[in-house]
């Protein structure tokens, strides 16, 4: 076949609809032999007619990127003999408003009109089978779309962040709707789903903050992560009896949905589903259920109940997390396992119970292991100020006590041997407790954000205070009441020196209290090692002297009141993040002034 690049010169006619305008326009092809292919395009008209012939031949294809990035072109009639549109043709046209596609295409291909940020209406031919990804994408003007009755493709992302579409019509050829086909399309209030839907692709609808309801058609079999996530004007969701999959964050954050009623089809329903459906009051979950997964409702605020089929054998972790009006919640006789911290943060949860139950029972409403050696769950809002863990328990379990409202007293018996991970994390009310000698370890963040600690005794036989792997926080983080950290003499990993907490030998300091007040601290001569975020809690020390020793990075993080700070000769590195007054070296070493705040590592020399 023979190929040609040539050029064409097209005299423009424009209708009285144009003012009778005439522009010069220059249209490069390629003569493919027997048709033409149109492959760019140079001129600066706003209104451009491609015409069906180029000397002599048909015009049939418009090539990849021929038209892209142009910004004067306002509107242009396509012939009707062009059958194919490569992708990217239309690609940032700015000014585009209006185009004519011919009624034999197959395809809207890959970022056709991608950014076209004026076109403000499309009428899709009945030939299209098929819209491919991004294919509108970043439309923002677009508001109306006149779909082929015969789609059955709508790619990812083809409509994605069209901010002016209201009204979408899928016809019911299309099977499955594709990845974020029309995420953010934030003023679509009204979707009329395809009959024969299967499928509703990965955040299809996520951020259509607009849409108030959608109607799922019977023949919908799975729902992908995100596919509603953010909808936060979605009050009403009708789910039918096909759909067996609900996937992750599928309805998260649906912040106005009132109430779900979920099939009896439904046996998979992924994490996070319903996470943070703040106005959700009631839920009612399908008999065959055997899974409530991680976070599934976990932040729905306005949650006050919910029936928990027997069918359920396991609770993933933070199923319930911070659902802060229920106040009861019954667990289902078949429950093997639970997660971490199922009903952290629930405020109001006053009581759990469960009955002819294998592994779990309650006493008192408070959840134990069947054989009382764990403690699993004390229901943060249950009103009483003191509480007795019972005598057989060994393990305070990972977040039991987390977030409980009222509780200022806590006594533990003395055959626990391990306090777990976030075990009494923001208990806000606790004052005191008491460590037995029988306890060897302390879970990370076990003790974090008691607000109204003051004092805590660290007994004899605990040689494990973990710290948070993630942010390296203590087992004291945010106890900003904690006025002195009290060691058993006989304690062989850990000491105390007024209060504050070090290891045994006095080389690493380890957490200084948040309300000790002395406004000057001097670090004991032998320290060697100060640990991450020792002293970032206090707000009272004016300064700190420090004798020989090496500072990781951050000890001193978040407040401003550190006005000297004293350098000895043997520090050769320092990290100054976070202090906000001039750092000056111990007058007795004779090491240069460090002068002025930084975020960036600092020498001093010796």
């Amino acid at each position: 076949m023979k190929i040609n690049i040539s050029c064409f010169v097209a005299i423009l006619f424009l209708s009285f609809l144009f003012s009778q305008k005439i522009y010069p326009n220059i249209i490069g092809y390629f003569d493919e032999g027997e048709y033409i292919t149109i492959v760019s395009y140079s001129g600066q008209g706003q209104y451009i007619f491609i015409p069906e012939q180029i000397v002599g031949k048909p015009v049939r294809k418009i090539a990849r990127r021929a038209f892209a990035m142009n910004s004067f072109i306002e509107v242009i009639t396509i012939p009707d003999s062009v059958v194919e549109i490569d992708e990217l043709a239309f690609y940032n046209c700015i000014a585009l408003r209006t185009v004519s596609l011919p009624p034999l295409i197959t395809a809207i291909s890959k970022d056709l009109f991608s950014r076209c940020i004026s076109l403000e209406q499309i009428v899709i031919p009945d030939s299209v089978v098929e819209i491919g990804e991004k294919a509108f994408y970043n439309c923002d003007r677009l508001k109306e779309i006149s779909i082929s009755k015969n789609l059955t493709e709508i790619g990812r992302n083809a409509f994605s962040r069209c901010t002016s579409l209201e009204q979408i019509i899928i016809p019911d050829s299309v099977l499955e709707i594709g990845y974020a086909a029309f995420s953010e399309c934030n003023n679509l209030k009204d979707i009329l789903l395809s009959k024969n839907l299967i499928e509703i692709g990965y955040a299809s609808f996520s951020d259509c903050t607009s849409l108030e309801e959608v109607v799922i058609p019977n023949t919908v079999r799975s729902i992908k992560p995100q596919a509603f996530r953010n909808c936060t004007n979605l009050k009403e969701i009708i789910l039918p009896e096909s759909v067996i999959e609900i996937g992750y964050n599928a309805f998260s954050d649906c912040k106005s949905l009132k109430e779900i009623i979920l099939p009896e089809s439904a046996t998979e329903i992924e994490h996070s589903a319903f996470s943070g459906c703040s106005s959700l009051e009631s839920i009612m979950l399908p008999a065959s259920l055997e899974n409530l997964s991680s976070r599934l409702f976990a932040d729905c605020i306005n949650l006050k109940e919910i029936t928990i089929p027997d069918s359920v054998s396991s609770m993933g972790e933070g199923v319930f997390a911070f659902c802060t009006s229920l106040k009861e919640v019954s667990l289902p006789k078949n429950l093997k396992t639970v997660e971490i911290i199922i009903f952290a943060g629930c405020t109001s949860l006053e009581k759990i119970e469960i009955s002819d139950n294998e592994y779990f029972k309650t006493i008192d409403g408070v959840l134990y292991s069947t054989d009382e050696s764990t403690i699993i769950s004390y229901p943060a809002g249950k009103r009483n100020t003191s509480y007795t863990i019972l005598p057989n328990t060994k393990i305070i379990g990972d977040s039991a006590f987390w977030g409980t409202v009222y509780l200022e007293q806590i006594i533990i018996s003395e055959l626990v041997t391990e306090i777990q991970g976030f075990a009494f994390y923001e208990c806000i009310s606790l004052k005191q407790i008491t460590l037995p000698d029988s306890i060897v370890s302390i879970g990370w963040s076990a003790f974090a954000y008691c607000s109204s600690l003051e004092r805590i005794f660290i007994s004899r036989q605990i040689d494990s205070l973990s710290f948070d792997p993630i942010y390296l926080y203590s087992v004291f983080e945010g106890c900003m009441n904690l006025t002195y950290i009290d060691v058993a003499e006989a304690n062989s990993a850990y000491t105390d020196i007024n209060g504050v907490l070090f290891s045994k030998d006095k080389n690493i300091l380890i957490e200084y209290p948040a309300n000790k007040k002395d406004e000057i601290y001097y670090i004991p001569d032998g320290t060697e090692y100060i640990k991450m975020n020792a002293f970032d809690q206090n707000i009272y020390l004016k300064t700190i002297v420090i004798s020989g020793i090496h500072i990781p990075a951050d000890p001193f993080i978040e407040y401003d009141s550190y006005s000297p700070v004293y350098i000895p000769d043997l520090i050769n590195e320092i990290n100054t993040k976070g202090i906000g007054a001039a750092l000056e070296v111990d007058e007795r070493n004779k090491d240069p002034l460090i002068t002025g705040v930084t975020r960036k590592r600092r020498t001093v020399q010796k």
